[in-house]
């Protein structure tokens, strides 16, 4: 092959294959026990350190979901927004939420040299960097095991399926719980329609709403479990 295409070529690619757009980052430090999957927008990452680089990203608001990837609960579900040529830097807590820690403006020479002045500093070392944005608020958490025994406790000393619904509804409305928890105090309930009421009522207060369609199991009659997945879908 001519050299000379050989290298016309080449930085043909180099050219078209670099997009400015797509060059901001996000960094992420998930301060949690065990494994996780990270997806951020299109890209797909998972790893025992906890530790998750994203690069070539689209500015803008992107979506995040991080699950637990031994029960695959999903542990944060929301969204980030990146500047063009910024490195967010962010850190997630045990109960699932992310704080950010920098950002970082970066810059390409062409899509494999990072910084354009030469440094391996992404900023001048003569000036600090800014302050970090205030923190993003924590995601709700389910009670403890003691606390939820405890209300599970509360619920079962009434009478009859009615008063346990609404007991159910008045604790529910001040605490979030999960799919598991909740499939807990239906069975507290004798009858399917108010199994019902109180799961379509605590759809709302559910940590982990990827799992809803798992309290189907909780119905005795199929009947019961169809119309609370239609109900799920018309959420989405």
């Amino acid at each position: 092959m001519n050299p000379i295409f050989t290298k016309i070529t080449l930085a043909t690619l180099g050219l078209f294959g670099f997009n400015a757009a797509k060059a901001s980052e996000f960094f992420l430090k998930i301060n949690r026990s065990g494994q996780h999957t990270a997806l951020v927008g299109d890209q797909y990452q998972t790893n025992l350190s906890n530790v998750y680089r994203f690069f070539d990203l689209q500015a803008g608001t992107i979506a995040v979901k991080i699950s637990d990837g031994n029960t695959g609960t999903l542990v944060f579900d929301g969204s980030i927004t990146l500047q063009p040529n910024e490195r967010l830097v962010a850190e997630m807590n045990a109960a699932g939420g992310i704080t950010t820690i920098a950002n970082i403006k970066v810059t390409y020479a062409n899509w494999y040299t990072e910084n354009t002045n030469g440094s391996n500093s992404t900023y001048n070392q003569n000036t600090p960097p800014p302050p970090p944005p205030p923190p993003v608020a924590a995601g709700p958490s389910a009670p403890s095991n003691e606390k939820f025994a405890e209300m599970k406790k509360i619920i079962d000393a009434e009478i009859s399926d009615y008063q346990k619904v609404e007991k159910a509804k008045s604790i529910m409305k001040k605490n979030f719980l999960t799919t598991k928890q909740i499939g807990e105090i239906c069975k507290l309930m004798d009858f399917d329609n108010y199994k019902l009421d109180y799961a379509k009522f605590a759809y709302d207060f559910c940590i982990d709403k990827n799992n809803y369609y798992e309290l189907s199991s909780v119905f005795s009659f199929q009947s019961y479990g169809s119309d609370l997945d239609k109900f799920i879908d018309s959420k989405h």
